[in-house]
């Protein structure tokens, strides 16, 4: 009796930690999962242009992700065998400690709400800090997984490089409004007021504004550079003809005209 007591103490302990290291490893790998989530979440909402953008306008945080956005590719292969290995991981050790369907179940319903569903939204809510903030996990995957490089190679090739994002007008018009009278934009509100008009008339000829142009004041222009009109050398005789006509309109400012009017 002794002897069944001490076996029946040892099994119960063994499976409690047993259980216990499950319960700590299974913990880790939903850590994992929920990290890796996080990390490919934000690092897909952040397209290369905006990033190309945010450097431009002197963003350091956008350095260490233009990398891996630039081979979108190779980093979803090395997230996503990574999340894979660390939920089939996850799967087969609440497989034993969940052996009812229901069970399954729960421990599926609860790994897609926590690593998907929360991970994703985590990850887009605060994407600028969560893909600088594992940016260093992102290159030693990269580092660590150098075999998906010839398959990710292979990917681009078959499929091409991610396409530049191209916003309409009334795209852009829009994204200016949700900016008008915000305390915490950088965009005030008479530099919105100028982007919306600019916007609406900079398709229109002069005569189609339907206010009067004083003719002295305005020039019709052969050259322009960016929608911009390309101004002579300063040396030159045709740049003291456009000071002299630009002196005499008296005006505070000046119309340069495409041939198109």
């Amino acid at each position: 009796m002794a002897g069944s007591g001490a076996n029946y103490c040892y099994t119960h302990h063994e499976k409690v930690e047993t259980l216990r290291f499950r319960v700590v490893a299974a913990s880790i790998l939903l850590c994992i999962v929920f990290t890796l989530c996080c990390m490919k979440a934000a690092m897909i909402a952040l397209s290369p242009d905006l990033l190309e953008a945010e450097l431009a306008a002197g963003n350091p945080m956008v350095k260490t992700i233009l990398r891996f956005r630039h081979d979108s590719a190779r980093f979803l292969m090395v997230v996503g065998l990574m999340t894979t290995l660390a939920t089939l991981f996850l799967g087969d050790l609440t497989e034993a400690a969940m052996p009812s369907i229901w069970g399954k179940i729960g421990v599926a319903l609860t790994i897609a709400i926590i690593a998907e569903v929360v991970a994703d939204y985590v990850g887009i809510k605060f994407k600028m800090k969560i893909a600088h903030g594992l940016a260093p996990l992102a290159q030693l995957l990269f580092d660590l997984l150098i075999v998906v490089k010839p398959l990710s190679w292979l990917i681009t090739r078959l499929l091409g490089h991610e396409e530049q994002e191209q916003l309409k007008e009334g795209v852009l018009a829009h994204m200016v409004r949700k900016q008008w009278g915000r305390t915490d934009g950088e965009l005030a509100d008479d530099e919105a007021h100028g982007l919306l008009h600019i916007m609406t008339t900079d398709h229109l000829k002069m005569k189609e504004l339907g206010n009067p142009i004083d003719s002295t004041s305005m020039v019709k222009w052969a050259r322009f550079e960016d929608g911009l009109p390309v101004i002579p050398d300063r040396s030159s005789e045709e740049h003291t003809r456009l000071v002299g006509q630009i002196g005499a309109s008296m005006k505070r400012w000046f119309v340069f005209l495409d041939q198109t009017g």
